[in-house]
């Protein structure tokens, strides 16, 4: 049967071939895909891009162990049902460099950068600019307040999670100086976008570029001449593509090779912290 019998690949358009290479005996579903013959009971390990871990699933596989996101962010999965089941949830994607590349391509003064988040993106960042300050979930909001009123750069790269929904509201846009840049990597219900609008409107913001923004008026706020808005593309930038214009090697074998050292130590019980941190709102 094989080492990964008993893990399921969810979203198999998102698989590559070189990624089936190394999970030869797992399960591979679509996303929309509504019966499987897997046997529920001896199910460990889901590995899912966009479909969503919730309580229906948990239910259907009761002796899960580990759901493993191909991606940065877990808003697909229900944390809260995964700690009440003592289910583990990994986020992996070796995309920090590009995504962190992608920044830095946009910061146009390095004098006053402010960072939100010190995850793996925020320190590639880091490693390539000089003067910056970084907050995070143990920050105190006086703190945070002194920044906003003097950064000229705000870089956002904050995991979604309930307390970081809409955290960017009207009152935190109320406290950033006039003619700012605003950079972010995050989730778009991190920001609330009809507060968006009216500081776009204002004639404060200098240039917003966003890697995502949620679907309510976005597109009345990619229509204002200071909002850049990238389509969520910023994880395969200066990625090397094959000549159908596909991204090639990166993600063939770097994202494989990464998810299976991952998947592997969490069938081997190697992971630390299993319950993600951002259900307690650390910003990392």
């Amino acid at each position: 049967m094989g080492k990964y019998q008993n893990i399921i690949l969810k979203d198999k358009s998102d698989i590559t071939p070189v990624v089936l290479e190394r999970f030869p005996s797992a399960s591979v579903l679509g996303a929309y895909d509504k019966v499987d013959t897997t046997n529920a009971d001896n199910v460990k390990l889901i590995s899912t891009k966009f479909s969503k871990v919730g309580k229906t699933t948990l239910e259907r596989y009761k002796n899960l162990e580990w759901v493993v996101c191909r991606a940065h962010g877990v808003d697909t999965v229900n944390i809260e049902e995964c700690r009440k089941r003592n289910v583990g949830v990994v986020a992996t994607a070796p995309t920090a460099k590009p995504c962190g590349e992608w920044i830095c391509d946009k910061i146009t003064d390095d004098d006053a950068i402010l960072i939100f988040g010190n995850g793996s993106i925020s320190k590639e960042v880091q490693k390539r600019i000089g003067n910056f300050n970084v907050v995070n979930s143990k920050t105190e909001q006086k703190e945070i307040d002194r920044y906003l009123k003097f950064c000229k750069t705000i870089i956002i790269t904050i995991p979604l999670n309930k307390n970081t929904k809409n955290y960017f509201n009207r009152t935190l846009f109320s406290k950033i100086q006039n003619d700012v840049t605003i950079i972010s990597i995050a989730r778009g219900d991190v920001i609330d976008n009809g507060a968006l609008l009216e500081f776009s409107s204002s004639g404060k913001l200098k240039i917003g570029h966003f890697d995502m923004l949620s679907t309510d008026i976005r597109n009345t706020l990619i229509s204002q001449k200071n909002i850049r808005y990238y389509e969520h593309t910023s994880w395969e930038y200066n990625q090397p593509k094959d000549s159908n214009g596909k991204l090639g090697g990166y993600v063939n074998v770097e994202f494989a090779d990464n998810l299976k050292k991952v998947i592997d130590s969490c069938l081997e019980n190697k992971v630390k912290n299993p319950h993600l941190k951002r259900l307690d709102n650390v910003w990392f």
